[in-house]
């Protein structure tokens, strides 16, 4: 099984755009909800971590550690790949 989490920070937003692409990607279970990424608390994110089973969600198990490293990687080459902030506004500001 193949589980999909699907999240955007306000009510004026949907999700249904990221569960159309996580089902497209093979996603069999999607979590969806509307909270902000600074709430401690999502419901269906703990729904999710719950459904990938104890090995994953305990950082504690090798499972767990891999899964950390893995998930650190890539937010490092998210954060890495994307102009800060200044950049982006400048390039819009030369377009017009």
């Amino acid at each position: 099984m193949i589980y999909g989490y699907a999240r955007v920070s306000t009510d004026g937003q949907s999700v249904d755009p990221q569960v159309k692409q996580l089902r497209a990607a093979g996603a069999t279970h999607v979590f969806g909800e509307t909270a902000s990424g600074a709430k401690r608390h999502r419901r269906e994110l703990a729904k999710a971590i719950k459904a990938l089973g104890d090995a994953w969600a305990d950082t504690t198990t090798p499972h767990g550690r891999l899964m950390l490293t893995v998930l650190g990687g890539l937010a490092e080459f998210e954060r890495a790949k994307t102009p800060p902030f200044p950049t982006l506004l400048e390039s819009s500001e030369m377009r017009g």
